[in-house]
């Protein structure tokens, strides 16, 4: 596992080395040059004259593997994180392993991910795929069980996957893991999933915030008659989030959810004052 990962880091770095970031800046394109003539001291004055988050990235990757400098891991995380929190993908990926590993830092497998998912987030794949591994082995015997059949495309096994990824039961929580589980099964038509994907979408929960769209997957689920879901319609289109502001349609759908007992609907229409009806 170390010299796989040892590989990637390594790998990584002359790709980076041979195919500079652009535009090119003066003391980054002296450090690229003085790392490929093996002047190693001079690379390490010249990144850190750049300072920026790839330069930053570079640093660790050099103390990482010694070069120029005595090798120390936990110098090398230092700079990783300096890169990773000013928001370099790659920096964030590097950081993930070294927690995952514990090399440089005390092992922590729950720091690990949160960077990996930073990583994935922004598209780095190895991340993507990294966070993925760490999902699968924290997964306990109810998840496991759940997700053979949530990938064979069973509906409710996918809308249960999603819920134990959302509030972390049985799983390490992970909304955006959890939203891609709600989202397959709503693509089925779950009116549940359906609500719960739109929620998040709406509110921005884990994912990015898109009003529009979770207001559509809300009045899916309200159509098919989710109380949840027509009364936060009901309430998309009192406010105008995502829909176009409209009182007259925004009572059709209080009045749906308060018809089926719904508190939040009845309690909407009492301050609007409008009957139930």
């Amino acid at each position: 596992m170390r010299k796989r990962t040892l590989a990637v880091m390594v790998a990584g770095l002359f790709t980076l080395c041979v195919v500079p970031a652009a535009p090119v800046r003066a003391d980054f394109a002296h450090a690229e040059k003085a790392y490929q003539e093996g002047d190693f001291e001079t690379a390490i004055t010249e990144y850190k004259a750049d300072g920026s988050p790839e330069a930053l990235n570079f640093l660790g990757l050099m103390y990482f593997k010694g070069e120029g400098v005595q090798q120390d891991k936990r110098e090398a995380v230092r700079w990783f994180l300096k890169a990773a929190r000013a928001g370099y993908a790659d920096a964030q990926y590097n950081l993930g392993i070294m927690y995952e590993e514990g090399d440089g830092v005390e092992q922590n497998v729950d720091e690990a991910a949160d960077w990996y998912k930073k990583a994935a987030d922004q598209g780095n794949a190895e991340a993507k795929h990294s966070l993925d591994l760490i999902n699968q082995r924290t997964e306990g015997f109810k998840a496991r069980w759940f997700r053979k059949d949530a990938e064979h495309g069973h509906v409710r096994a996918q809308y249960g996957l999603g819920e134990m990824y959302y509030f972390g039961q049985d799983v390490r929580q992970d909304k955006r893991e959890a939203f891609k589980w709600f989202r397959k099964a709503a693509q089925q038509g779950d009116p549940q999933a359906g609500y719960r994907l739109g929620m998040m979408m709406k509110n921005g929960d884990g994912v990015a915030k898109d009003e529009f769209e979770g207001a559509e997957w809300l009045h899916r689920a309200a159509d098919k008659g989710h109380a949840d879901a027509e009364y936060q319609l009901g309430e998309c289109y009192l406010k105008g989030s995502g829909v176009r502001q409209d009182r007259a349609e925004a009572l059709v759908w209080l009045r749906k959810a308060a018809t089926q007992g719904h508190d939040g609907a009845k309690d909407a229409l009492k301050q609007l004052g409008e009957a139930i009806r």
